[in-house]
């Protein structure tokens, strides 16, 4: 996004967090690492390709139909998209029995610019790093009658399975503290039957924008199996996937809430822009404070262009152009509820109707901007109102 000052100023996946339940900003996106046995040019490549291609899907919200040229095309030069990568150990905790010996992570870094083009060439959604958090309800049968709530700081091995899944796929999942309280509102048993309405109810406290429900069991063969229900905007979606292993079921279950959450708040392709919002931000104090309003809207997905009008007693005036229809904006600012959004003013409006002979002043009715259409005759003509917000820093 380009960055265009109309006037001159001198002078940070799993998050495994507590209570609150807002949007969090999505640090790593556009990062990704392989696990190697070797640190040549040819195996650097091709764990390069594996890494460019979960980066696409992280930052589209969707994998993509086969053959895509500009996607295959991209990952045949996938290194070249690179503009940082180095080696690290693994930690004790990520070895496993199947770990092949010598082997080290390739921790790369893409060009953040250069993979949105090549998502745009694609026709691929582009979704910022401002996204819903996803509470997360989970049950697990270990056999024999053994059934627990996977819940936040446990030392559960699929703790570790959700946090890879989240990171991804680039989605903010919040575990269940659950403690008496949880417990009372919602016993493994209806977690187990998937009860919408304990469900609810338990996750009201924790304020997420979304909820995922599972239950994971072994079956036939020693195969894990897991059920899934998603909660959305008022929408349920059920779903079952079919994978092996526990860890690949968290994956699934992750991957289709991150799709159905990608389908509202990315930005569809498309190379028009959508119009401009002006903004007027109140509660912006300092050059920090400037300076964060800046970034912050800067590293949205759905501001193409962002121009500053002035700032004139802590209020920040701003224009906009939308790569996407206004309320896609308003969907955004309202998951971290960083903007906050204030009436509108009332102004001033002369009335016409005062009489010609009268030589007193012409009758001013305040009339609020912004709001419905005035059905009198009184009112010359609507101005486009700037949009009012408060930063909350």
């Amino acid at each position: 996004m380009k960055l265009n000052f109309g006037f001159h100023i001198s002078a940070v996946l799993l998050m495994l967090c507590s209570l609150s339940g807002w949007a969090k900003t999505v640090e790593g996106l556009y990062d990704a690492k392989v696990l190697v046995t070797s640190q040549s040019t040819n195996v650097r490549k091709q764990a390069a390709r594996q890494a460019l291609s979960d980066v696409l899907v992280r930052v589209s919200g969707q994998g993509w139909e086969s053959p895509n040229q500009q996607i295959d095309r991209a990952l045949q030069i996938a290194d070249q998209y690179l503009y940082q990568y180095s080696y690290s150990h693994l930690e004790p905790s990520e070895r496993g029995q199947k770990t092949p010996a010598g082997a080290t992570w390739l921790n790369m870094k893409f060009e953040s610019k250069a993979v949105q083009r090549v998502i745009k060439q694609a026709g691929l959604p582009l979704w910022g790093a401002n996204r819903p958090t996803v509470l997360m309800w989970l049950a697990v049968d270990h056999g024999a009658g053994k059934r627990e709530v996977v819940r936040e700081g446990s030392q559960q091995s699929v703790v570790q399975y959700i946090k890879n899944a989240a990171n991804k796929r680039g989605i903010p999942v919040i575990l269940p503290v659950y403690d008496l309280e949880d417990a009372m509102q919602l016993p493994v048993e209806s977690l187990w039957g998937q009860f919408s309405d304990a469900i609810q109810e338990a996750s009201a406290r924790y304020g997420a924008e979304s909820v995922l429900v599972g239950r994971a069991y072994r079956g036939a063969g020693n195969k894990w199996f897991a059920n899934w229900k998603f909660y959305f905007k008022g929408q349920e979606f059920r779903f079952v996937d079919h994978a092996d292993t526990l860890s690949g079921h968290m994956l699934q279950g992750i991957s289709k809430s991150a799709e159905i959450l990608a389908n509202a708040f990315a930005i569809k392709p498309g190379n028009a822009a959508q119009g401009t919002v002006e903004l007027s931000i109140e509660g912006v104090n300092n050059l920090q404070q400037y300076a964060a309003v800046t970034r912050y809207l800067e590293k949205m997905s759905v501001v193409r262009t962002l121009k500053v009008d002035g700032l004139e007693n802590n209020v920040l005036n701003l224009s906009l152009v939308l790569a996407a229809q206004y309320n896609k904006f308003e969907q955004a600012i309202k998951l971290d509820k960083k903007l906050l959004p204030l009436p509108p003013l009332a102004l001033p409006v002369v009335n016409l109707q005062a009489s010609t002979h009268d030589d007193s002043d012409p009758e001013v009715t305040p009339v609020s901007v912004g709001g419905d259409k005035a059905q009198s005759e009184d009112v010359i003509a609507e101005q486009p109102a700037r949009k009012r917000f408060r930063w909350r820093p």
